[in-house]
C-alpha cells in the first residue's frame, strides 16, 4: 500500500480550466439552504459561510457533524507575488494562522500544519481545528463519549489536496487510539 504524499503541492490554486470558488453558496443556494433548514437544521450547513474577496478560492473545506452541519473554509487569495490564507467559519470568528502568506501553493503537509496551528483569537487556549477540535469536544463531553465517535465528527475535503481527508482521518484515528 502506498502512503500519502505529504509533499504533494498543486501547481496553482487558479487553474485556467475552472473559475475560482471561495466555498460560499450563491444567494439562491443560501436561500434554499435556509428554507430546507426549517425541515432540519443540518440542511443549513454552509448557509452562513460568508463570501470571500473576489478571486479568492477555497483550498480546503471542513464539515462538522453538528446539529447545523457547521462549515469552515480555508481560502487562498492572490496578493501581489504572494498568496495569503484565511480560515473562515459561519460564526465570523477570527482565526490567526501560523502561515499568513507564501510565495506559492502549500504542500499537503503545510496545509495540515496550518490547520493544526490555527488559533481562535477570542479563545487563546483554543488552537487547531482538526485533531484539536475533536479533543476539545471530547474534553467538553460528559465522559461517556467514545473518542472513536469523534473521528468522523469532522471531515476535510479539497479539490487541490485529494488525500487530505484520508490523512486527517488517519491522524484522528491515531489520536482516538492514544486516549482510549
Amino acid at each position: 500500500m502506498m502512503g500519502i504524499d505529504l509533499d504533494q503541492r498543486p501547481a496553482t490554486y487558479w487553474p485556467a480550466d475552472r473559475a475560482p470558488w471561495d466555498g460560499a453558496p450563491t444567494d439562491a443556494q443560501r436561500a434554499e439552504m435556509k428554507e430546507l433548514g426549517k425541515q432540519h437544521p443540518a440542511f443549513m450547513g454552509g448557509a452562513y459561510l460568508p463570501a470571500g474577496p473576489a478571486g479568492s478560492v477555497e483550498i480546503a473545506r471542513l464539515d462538522a457533524r453538528t446539529t447545523t452541519a457547521d462549515v469552515m473554509s480555508l481560502r487562498a487569495e492572490r496578493a501581489g507575488d504572494r498568496i495569503t490564507f484565511a480560515l473562515t467559519d459561519e460564526y465570523e470568528m477570527t482565526w490567526d494562522l501560523p502561515v499568513a502568506s507564501a510565495p506559492g501553493p502549500l504542500s499537503l503537509r503545510e496545509v495540515l500544519e496550518l490547520l493544526e496551528g490555527a488559533q481562535l483569537r477570542d479563545e487563546p487556549d483554543y488552537r487547531g481545528v482538526t485533531v484539536a477540535w475533536r479533543q476539545r469536544n471530547f474534553m467538553e463531553g460528559d465522559g461517556r463519549e467514545d473518542a472513536l465517535e469523534l473521528v468522523d465528527f469532522l471531515t476535510i475535503s479539497s479539490a487541490f489536496y485529494p488525500a487530505i481527508g484520508a490523512e486527517d482521518r488517519r491522524r484522528a484515528l491515531a489520536w482516538a487510539e492514544s486516549i482510549r
